[in-house]
């Protein structure tokens, strides 16, 4: 499967996860019957739905970026040190912007 297909793929998936997660950290109203969740499983819950969010949002910019360097030609390289980010990085990590060596 082509890096173009892969991150597209990615970027359908990312798009689902958010609209999900959406519906999922939306207020519960104080008259809505919880059944044998208490309130504060509700919010417990609403909270992690919340740092998904945004780490579903995170990935999505990133996704969007790694399209956008790939049509302008610019894809694979690293940020950093300006080499060639590894295939078997990009295969793991599409949309991976700096290579292993300056990943720390």
């Amino acid at each position: 499967m082509s890096i173009q297909k892969t991150l597209i793929e990615q970027k359908n998936k990312a798009i689902k996860d958010i609209e999900d997660l959406k519906e999922a950290t939306k207020p519960v109203k104080p008259d809505v019957s919880l059944g044998r969740l208490t309130r504060m499983d509700v919010i417990a819950q609403k909270s992690m739905n919340e740092e998904s969010l945004r780490a579903a949002e995170m990935r999505l910019k990133k996704i969007k970026r790694a399209i956008k360097a790939l049509e302008d030609e610019e894809y694979g390289f690293c940020l950093n040190c300006e080499e060639e980010i590894s295939t078997a990085r990009l295969k793991a990590i599409p949309y991976a912007t700096i290579c292993i060596n300056c990943s720390g």
